[in-house]
Formats: C-alpha cells, structure tokens, sequence
C-alpha cells in the first residue's frame, strides 16, 4: 500500500504461528519473503504489569532500496545491493534497549561500489551508539564511530577516518578526471546537536594526479559551526591558497541559505583550468589573484543541488601571465551577478605594448551586450588558432560589439592591422569592417595594402554559430578585386618569384555553396617579365587572359619568351571544392634558353600534355633538348619527380629526345651524347627505357685524361633516375727504359673499360677490390718494353709517380728530398690510406676519415660525422711526441656557404666563413 506518495513495506508471503493471550504474545517464529530477502522474526511481547519485550529479527539478503521505503523522489535508483543484518530488542516499553550487526557484501551508492562493510550499533537510553561502521571502496578503507542522541538536545559525536584513501578508488572523481591516483587522508568530526552540528575536517595528500593535473600537495581544511551558521575552508595546492568563508543557515524545504566570500593567494591559472576540466586551444599560464562575495540558497532535491536566487561579485587579478610563446603582463577582471544578470565591469589585459579593454553585460537567456577594444596587440597571439604551418606578426586594433544572444550573437567590428607579416610574405596594412549577423559574416571593404597597392575584399559568408562550423549548403558572396597594379605583388605572395614586373588586374566573384562553389571573374597580365628563383633566365613579354567560368578554370593564354625561345599554355582546369579536379591543358615551348643551375644550361623544346583528373593527372608528350650542358647530381639517383608538386600517382608516358651538342659531365667525366630515352608508369615508381650513347669526350681517371671511344649511359634500376655508365677510354703512357748510360722513353698505349655507376663528383679512385670485381678493367700493350709492366706499375704511371720506378734502379741521392717524400706520400695514398679510409668509413657509418702523412713523418687522423644533414662535427689529432688536437662544428647553408667554427688543445678558437665562387 502507500501512506501518501510514500511506498509502505512489501512482503510477498508470511507465514508461521503466534499465540496471543491477555498477558502475552508469543512468537516461536514468523517468516517474511520479499523477493530474495527473508526475515525471521521470534521473541515475546509481554501485557500488564511487566509491560515489555524480548525480540529478535535476523535478515538475510536484504536489497538496500527496501531500507528507504517511506523516502520519495529518485533515491532509491541511487542504491544497489543487499546485507544480512540481526537485531535484538529488549526492556519496557518506555526503555527499550537494541544492538545488532549489518554486513554488506557489495553495494552501490551512487556510482560509488562497496566490496564489503560491516557496522555495529546499540540503542540505549535514547541514544544511537555506532560501535564502528566499516566500509571498503576498492582498497580503501572508511571507518565512522560514536553516537546519535534521538530525543532530547540530540547531541551528535561522530568521527570518520580514511588514512591511505586512494582517489582512483572513487568513481566519481574517475568519471570527471578519467585519470585520479595517489592516496589521501581524510579525517572529520561531527559534534554539537542534530539541529546545530559543528563539523571539522581535514584532507590531505601529496603528489597526486588528477585529470592532466599532478598536485605535489593539496591540503583541505573545513571549519562549521552549528551555533553561529559560520563556515570557513582552506584549499592549499602547492604553494597556492583558496580560502572562502561566510553563513550557511538551514531553511525550510531542505534548502540552505548561503553568504560567502572567496579569496585567492598565488593562484595558478593552468592548475584552475585543469582541474576545472578547461582545455582551450592553448593553455594559457599565470598567478592568480582575487576576491569576491557570493549569496544564494541552495536546494538539495534528489535530482541534485540546485542554487536559486544567486547574487555576487569578484575581481579576479593575473600576473606573469602566458599565452603560447606570447606575455601577459597584467590581467584584471571585475565581475558581477545579479537578478540574473552577468556583468562585466572591467576587463584589462596587457601584454607589453599591447591592451585589451572590456565592458558590458550578459542577461537572462544569454542577452548580450558587450564591447571589446584592443591597441597594439601582437597579431602573432592568434598563432594557436591558426595552422602550425601559418607564421603570423603584425600589431592590430580591433574594436567589437556584441548584441543578440549567445547562441545568436551579433558582432560589429572595425580593425587595422600594421606590418604584417605572413610566413615569408609582408603587407603594409589590412583595414575593414568585419559585421556577423543572422548566422552571415558581412564583409565591409576589406583592403590589403603593399606599397601603395590595394585588394579589395567584400561580400557575404554564411556561419553557424552554434555548431561553430561553416554550412556546406548555403550560399556565397565573396568578392576579391585587384584594379590595375604592379605585378610585383606576386612576389609578396610566392616565396619562388623574386621579381615581378609588369600590370595585371582582375577580379573572382565566389558564390554557390562550400560543397559546390562557382566562380566569375578573370585575371589579366600584360607585358610581364618573371623572375623565378634558381632559373637563371627570366620569363618575359609574358601575357595572360584566364577566365573564371562556374567550375572551370579557362587558360585562353599564358605565353612569354624565355631568351630566344618562347612557351605557350593553353586549355581548362576544372575545380571541385576550391581544388583542381581535372586538366586538359597543353603546354608548347620552342627553343627556351633555360638555366637550372648547377645542372642544366641549354637548349629545350616540348609539347606536353595534362590531361586527366588532378589526384592522378596524366602528363604524356615530348621533350627536345639541344645545345645543352647536363652535370650528373651527387643524388641523381636519389631524384623523386614528385618532388615537382605532381601526385605521386600520376601517370606518365614522356619521351626525352637529345639532339645535338648535348654534353652530359661531372668530375671526372665529359662527353658529348645523343639518343633518347622514355618515362611511363606512374611517376612513384617511373619506368625508364632507352639509352644515350656517345663517341667523343674525356675521361680522367687515376688523375690521367683517357680519350673517350664508345661510351653508353642506359638506365636499370626500376623507379630509379640512377644511371649505369659503360666508357670504352684511351691513353698513353711513356715509360723510359735505359740502354747502357742512356735511357729512352717508350710510348704505351692503355685502354680502360668502365662499366659502373657513375661516381659522384669528387668521388674517390676505385679501389683495388673494386678493379679486381671487373668494375674497372685497364688494358696495355708493352710488347715494345723489354720487361712487361705489373699493373701496379701502370697504375702508378697514369697517377704521374713514375719517379718512383727512378728511386729503386738509380741513386737516391740525386733526387730532391721533397719530391721522393711527395711521391711515397701519393703512393701511401693511392694503395693504403685509401682502402683502409673507405672500410671505416663504411663500417662505422661516419661521414668522413682521413690519415694524411706529412714530411715532419706525422701522420694526422681526423674523424667526423654528420649529425643532421648540414652539420658536421669533426676531431683532428697528430701522433706526435706533442700532438696536435682539433675540434670543430661546420654547418652548411647552402652548397656555396658555410660556417665553422673550430678549438685546438691550446683553447684557441676560429670562425670562419666559407663562400664558394663558381668562375
């Protein structure tokens, strides 16, 4: 049944057998079943004159929701779980007596699990008597002890003690943090009277981690008093204090009046965001400080806490403030709330130069309005709200009104913003009037200005304030116009163009929607000239009408000179999502005199065609070159086309034609070449057919120029641009030969065949392994000697050491000193320190090492390696009976500048700088 909205107890069957007469009720023993729960009841009740009791009721798995069964609202969804429990009653009726024991296996309080518990408890004289109550969350043990007084002045005594309580045992604070270890003490008592309690607690624990928070010390101290309605606490974490104290008084309705004040000494701003479960875009940094008031009432209801009638104040204060890599000086802050009204009385944050003010109000239902001005500000403090690849400078003033709602608010701004720089790019001023109403951002005659020239930007975009997105679905009005200008503003917009001459003007109108945009407008350039980094030459006389038509991109023309040559472009690109979709584009050069230095000067000429969708673009046709000079790059074989800006799924079907007087060269190497050769297959993995052959050049080799017959460069290696070289060379030698007192020179002829990879420029001479492996093969003819010669002995001839055959068969003192110590040097060189360099080079993974032997009969020794790609750490040392030692740090700019820096034993130190010339 119910006793108003109040459930009464429920027992689905009860059976067993009483006696009753004047003087007695006697209960051998009655049985009540609810649902899994059975309680056992038996004792007797005695009348008249004796007018008192003996009862005993044990109960077994009794589900916690039924212990509650006259509370309403929602508390009993907060419990879970059952016990067994035993109480015994005795004594009179007006002095009863009662003790029993209750344990709990496992239970649910709120999100809160008990593994176990346990309490026992004795009701005499009035008064409840905890003898302990002890429960277990997790691994944490809670213990409460003392007594209750139920009539009278109702004196409480209460304690509770938790020593190694660990947070991660407590689900709540896991639900809020995902994250809470380390353990604290918690110690409270209660005494006073139920009507008048006086509480005292205290919280404790060190090193503890909370969300993204580690507390290497919190500290919580709470102070009640009953008597005077008088509360005060303290929170200290680390070397911050949080203090708030004031008046809680009980009302009516379960509900409790609330007048406090809050105070913050040395507070940190990052703790406060994190603990508060804030995470902006960048964390900002700070101490800080603050007072305030508050008043209210706050309602418990089983729904919650709710706070009714609320009203105060607080200024808020931060120092050595942070925002990304940018200071806050000083920040200031006066708040106030009240008849539901949130207003901001200042706001002032400065940040060197820089100062942003604020004033204004919120209302009930989020009614706005509110005014923020700035002076000064970097530009670069909106660096975290932007790409990582973006870099922004520049100072901005910017004044805003905030009208309508929060969740519909209006904007109203003006802004002017000085020396700008973005990435590499710098303007002189960008100035407008930015307005954001009925979820449209309203662009006002926005200008961007450099050196006296002007874009325009104006029009309408749609924005969803809510879902803080821009809608794909609605549409667009977005100008940009450029009136007849320079065109030296390309090269405030592209890093690659360091000259840009000429007029260009146009226009794009940007309307339909984000997810199908079109387009109206064209662009025109007229007697241009281009000036595009690392191309010697520029592009000049250069024309171009494009024309913007819905989706597509028209080239009607894109033409220019190039030295004597000249190029023409012309065809589509169509655009999807303010991308390229699609080309079908063909692009015509004849005769362009191009200079790619250091690896191209010559002669070119192509049809070529782009044709295809734009993630795999179909690039085919033919290129002719003529008149050209071709270095073999160190990294030829490391070359990824797709480092020219072209997916790397493109698909090619390319022929390379080379016609005349193309001389292809590196160190070691120059001949003239001609043939051809194919790219196809997709441009991660080309496949490179054909072969160019030549009959006339130079070789040196062993520091001897060979005459080039028959040489061969064909390509094998799948997906790879390094070449295979195969060189039929000739030379001569002349080997004197002595007859009697005289001696005559005897001319040798020696070929070489070389069939390897082409050797990077400065790349040292084979080794004798590698001579031996059939990668350099030498021939000779000495029939004409009388002796023939070792190739030991050729080889030492074609590196000039032919004095050293003089030293073994003539007299040593009639050779210069230094030339025979020049010649064993180059000896050591060529058959010793070479290999063994190479071997420990290879086996340790150094970038270089060196033994060099000089004519004091020192040998130096120097080691380096690369750390990252241009930077070389090196030690140089003598052995020497005083040896010399040398470290330095070398870094390459770029492949003409170099700065080292170097120290010997003595502490003296050099810097230098390296510039390299090319005559």
């Amino acid at each position: 049944g119910r006793k108003g909205k109040k459930a009464l107890p429920y027992f689905e069957e009860v059976k067993g057998s009483l006696s009753l007469s004047s003087q007695a009720l006697v209960l051998p023993k009655i049985t009540l079943s609810s649902g899994e729960a059975t309680h056992s009841l038996s004792g007797v009740v005695n009348f008249g004159k004796e007018n008192n009791l003996r009862l005993k009721l044990d109960s077994k798995e009794v589900d916690l929701k039924d212990l509650l069964p006259f509370w309403g609202g929602d508390y009993k969804e907060k419990l879970r779980g059952r016990l067994d429990s035993n109480l015994s009653l005795s004594g009179p009726f007006n002095n009863l007596k009662a003790e029993g024991e209750i344990l709990i296996d496992r239970a649910n309080i709120g999100k809160e699990v008990i593994n176990r518990g346990s309490a026992k408890f004795r009701f005499l004289e009035r008064c409840l008597y905890l003898d302990y109550f002890r429960a277990f969350l997790g691994n944490s043990e809670v213990k409460v002890e003392g007594k209750i007084g139920l009539q009278g002045s109702k004196e409480v005594f209460l304690n509770l003690e938790a020593k190694e309580f660990s947070l991660g045992d407590l689900n709540l604070i896991k639900e809020i943090y995902q994250r809470a270890e380390g353990k604290v003490k918690l110690l409270a008592n209660l005494r006073g009277t139920l009507n008048k309690p006086d509480l005292k607690a205290i919280l404790e624990g060190d090193n503890l981690l909370v969300g993204r928070e580690t507390l290497e010390q919190l500290k919580l101290k709470i102070n009640y008093s009953g008597e005077r309605k008088e509360f005060s606490s303290r929170i200290t974490l680390g070397e911050s204090d949080y203090y708030l104290k004031g008046e809680f008084e009980p009302l009516p309705r379960k509900t409790y009046a609330l007048d406090c004040l809050l105070f913050v000494e040395r507070g940190d701003l990052n703790t406060i965001l994190n603990l508060a479960r804030v995470r902006p875009e960048v964390i900002p940094e700070g101490v800080i400080g603050g007072e305030g008031n508050f008043k209210g009432e706050i309602r418990f209801s089983p729904e919650g806490i709710k706070l009714e009638n609320p009203q105060g104040k607080i200024i808020l204060s931060l120092t050595d403030g942070r925002l990304g890599n940018y200071p806050i000086n000083f920040a200031q802050a006066s708040l106030a709330y009240e008849k539901k009204v949130i207003k901001l009385n200042q706001l002032n944050i400065v940040s060197n130069e820089a100062n942003l003010e604020g004033e204004g109000e919120i209302e009930e239902g989020g009614k706005l309005n509110l005014k923020v001005k700035t002076k000064e500000m970097e530009l670069g403090m909106l660096k975290p709200f932007i790409p990582d690849n973006i870099d922004l400078a520049g100072k901005i003033d910017l004044v805003m009104l905030f009208k309508g709602t929060t969740s519909s608010p209006e904007i109203e701004s003006s802004l002017l913003v000085r020396n700008i720089k973005v990435s590499e790019q710098t303007f002189d001023e960008l100035k407008g009037g930015i307005r954001y109403v009925d979820n449209l951002f309203y662009l006002k005659d926005i200008s961007l200005i450099k050196e006296g020239r002007e874009a325009k930007i104006y029009g309408k975009v749609p924005f969803n304030w809510e879902e803080r997105k821009f809608p794909e679905d609605e549409e667009l009005d977005l100008w940009v116009k450029v009136p007849e200008e320079d065109l030296s503003l390309l090269s405030s917009f592209f890093k690659d163009i360091t000259l840009a001459e000429g007029k260009a003007q146009g226009f794009l109108h940007l309307k339909g929607t984000l997810r199908e945009p079109e387009y109206e407008g064209e662009v025109k350039v007229s007697a241009a000239t281009l000036q595009i980094k690392k191309l010697e030459n520029p592009l000049s006389d250069l024309k171009a009408q494009i024309t913007f038509n819905k989706d597509t991109l028209e080239v009607d023309k894109f033409s220019g000179n190039m030295g004597k040559g000249s190029f023409n472009l012309g065809g589509e690109i169509k655009i999807k999502k303010f991308s390229p979709y699609s080309y079908a584009l063909n692009l015509k050069a004849e005769n362009l005199d191009l200079c790619y230095l250091p690896t191209f000067e010559g002669i070119l000429g192509a049809d070529l065609f782009f044709s295809g969708l734009a993630r795999a673009p179909k690039i085919s046709g033919e290129i002719k070159v003529k008149d050209t000079a071709y270095t073999l790059s160190p990294a030829a074989g490391e070359f990824d086309l797709s480092s020219v800006g072209l997916p790397r799924d493109a698909l090619l079907d390319l022929k390379i034609v080379v016609g005349k007087n193309v001389w292809v060269k590196n160190a070691n190497l120059r001949m003239e070449t001609d043939g051809g050769f194919t790219l196809s297959g997709e441009l991660k993995e080309p496949q490179i057919s054909g072969e160019i052959k030549s009959s006339r050049g130079t070789l040196v080799f062993f520091t001897s120029l060979f005459k080039v017959t028959e040489a061969y460069i064909f390509f094998e290696k799948k997906g790879s641009f390094e070449p295979t070289l195969f060189v039929k060379a000739e030379t001569e030698i002349k080997v004197k030969e002595k007859e009697g007192e005289r001696g005559h020179l005897i001319t040798v002829p020696v070929k070489i065949v070389l069939d390897q990879r082409i050797r990077p420029p400065g790349a040292q001479m084979p080794t004798s392994e590698e001579m031996s492996e059939g990668g350099v093969h030498l021939e000779w003819d000495d029939s004409k000697l009388r002796s023939p010669l070792t190739k030991s002995e050729v080889i030492a001839y074609l590196t000039h050491t032919e004095s050293i055959q003089e030293l073994f068969q003539g007299d040593i003192n009639q050779v210069l000193q230094e030339e025979v110590e020049g010649l064993l040097t180059a000896n050591l060189r060529l058959h010793l320190f070479d290999p063994f360099e190479q071997r420990v080079e290879k086996t340790f993974n150094l970038s270089e090492f060196r033994l060099e032997y000089d004519s004091e009969k020192n040998i130096q020794l120097k080691m380096g390696k690369n750390l990252v790609k241009n930077l070389l750490v090196s030690y140089a040392t003598t052995f020497s009976e005083e040896p010399e030692k040398d470290l330095s740090l070398s870094f390459e700019f770029s492949k003409n500048k170099v700065l080292s820096y170097s120290v010997d034993e003595k502490q003296d130190y050099k810097l230098g700088l390296g510039l390299r010339y090319r005559f």
